[in-house]
Parts: structure tokens; C-alpha cells; sequence
């Protein structure tokens, strides 16, 4: 990785090394789907159900800022766990936004494997998407690190430190999205009419969210505490 030269302000961290979720930090939503966190990850879709209409979504409660005059980094560590590279009549998408069930994001910013078999970077803003072109999807079963980067003018989709595709702010809009906060979401489903040819799995490793030549002076005590740090609430890795 680069070496910064910049003050970060750092907003979320959490690494899945535990053996239960954190309630207090995620909000999970299933549809016949399972999830389980083992072996240093979070698996959505763990019971591999190719049952149409099944979803799986985690996202934080917690929402990040989308600031006109400053980034906003969001970065994962996951693997597309399946049979080939890609499935299709399966979905899975990971980056910031507000997405549930099988319906169409309402706004965020993602890498998505969609239902007809395409790897593609997503900028949706209040609902009207505009899309990169089809891309090499990630190896399955292979852990890459997912990164976007939210800027007011463009966004930009990394993996494993290589571009992927810089997608413009839509005319006449003054942010990528509509939404001031957004949340980390992770979310597969299958499609409501055809079931995958196999099951697909999203296993997500840590995530973070942080705010590039941003300087609050927060100390660091304050920030441990918006990370989801407090002693007021059971913390991750201990079963809360």
C-alpha cells in the first residue's frame, strides 16, 4: 500500500474474528439464507441455500458522512466464495449504501456480481444507476481487498490496490448521492424467478471507513468510542 502523508480520520473498523456477531455495531436481515462468523469471518449464505428469493444483508447502524469537500474511503477485505468466478441468478454486492431483500439499491456506491453474470462497479444515486462496463471478476475463493473512494466529483473502485473504474458525479448532481450518510452494507440474493446453477457465499474478513486530509482533533479515546468502543456496549469478538 501507498504511505500516507495525510492527518485520516479514522470513523470504522471491525475485523470478524469472533464467534458472534456484534449486534450493537450490525444490523442483519435473512430470507431462508444463514449467516455465521468462524474462522476470522462472516459468512453470508453459510448454509449455501440456491432457494430463489433468499437474501442475506449486514450493514452498520451506524451511517458515514459523504462530504462535498473531502473523500470519504470505504474498504473491505471478502471473498466471492463459489464454484467459478462468477454465478449468475446470484447477486452480491459490497460497498456503502442502502440496499434490502432482492430490491434495487436506493443509494450508495458498490462492487456488484449481478444476476446475469457480470462483475461491475455501481454508482446509484436516489435509485437511477449508472454502471461501469463488465469487468474480470475477482477469483473465487480468493481474499482481495475492495476499496472506493467517494469524491464530489467522481468515485473510484479499487482491488488489491489496482483501479477499476472512475465513475463520474451524475449532471446536475452535486454528490454521487443523494444521501449525506451512508451505512457499510454487505448483501447476496438469488433471483426471484431462477435459482443459481450452485450457491454462492460472501465471506467478509474486516471492513473500515475513514476520511482522508481531515484533522477533527478527536482524541483518541472519542474516536475508540464512535468506533463502537464503549464500555456501555458488549464489544466484538466477545459473543455481543
Amino acid at each position: 500500500d501507498a504511505l500516507p502523508i495525510c492527518m485520516d480520520n479514522l470513523l470504522f473498523n471491525e475485523v470478524f474474528n469472533g464467534t458472534a456477531t456484534n449486534t450493537a455495531l450490525w444490523n442483519t436481515a435473512l430470507t431462508t439464507f444463514t449467516q455465521a462468523q468462524a474462522s476470522g469471518k462472516q459468512t453470508l449464505n453459510s448454509g449455501s441455500s440456491t432457494a430463489t428469493s433468499a437474501t442475506a444483508v449486514i450493514k452498520t447502524w451506524r451511517t458515514f458522512p459523504i462530504y462535498s469537500g473531502f473523500c470519504t474511503i470505504f474498504e473491505a477485505v471478502a471473498a466471492y466464495q463459489a464454484s467459478s468466478n462468477i454465478i449468475p441468478n446470484s447477486c452480491v454486492e459490497i460497498g456503502l449504501g442502502f440496499a434490502a431483500t432482492t430490491a434495487a439499491p436506493t443509494d450508495g456506491v458498490f462492487f456488484r456480481w449481478n444476476i446475469a453474470g457480470n462483475f461491475l462497479c455501481v454508482v446509484n444515486f436516489n435509485g437511477s444507476e449508472t454502471v461501469s462496463a463488465a469487468l474480470t471478476p475477482p477469483t473465487a475463493n480468493i481474499t482481495y481487498k475492495f476499496r472506493i473512494v467517494v469524491g464530489r466529483a467522481y468515485v473510484e473502485f479499487w482491488l488489491n490496490n489496482i483501479l477499476q473504474a472512475i465513475i463520474a458525479t451524475p449532471t446536475g448532481a452535486g454528490l454521487p448521492v443523494i444521501t449525506q450518510n451512508l451505512p457499510i452494507s454487505f448483501r447476496v440474493y438469488n433471483s426471484t424467478s431462477l435459482s443459481p446453477t450452485s450457491a454462492v457465499q460472501l465471506g467478509i474478513f474486516s471492513c473500515s471507513a475513514w476520511q482522508p486530509d481531515l484533522n477533527v482533533n478527536r482524541s483518541y479515546e472519542m474516536t475508540l468510542a464512535g468506533l463502537g468502543g464503549s464500555s456501555i456496549q458488549g464489544q466484538s469478538g466477545t459473543g455481543a
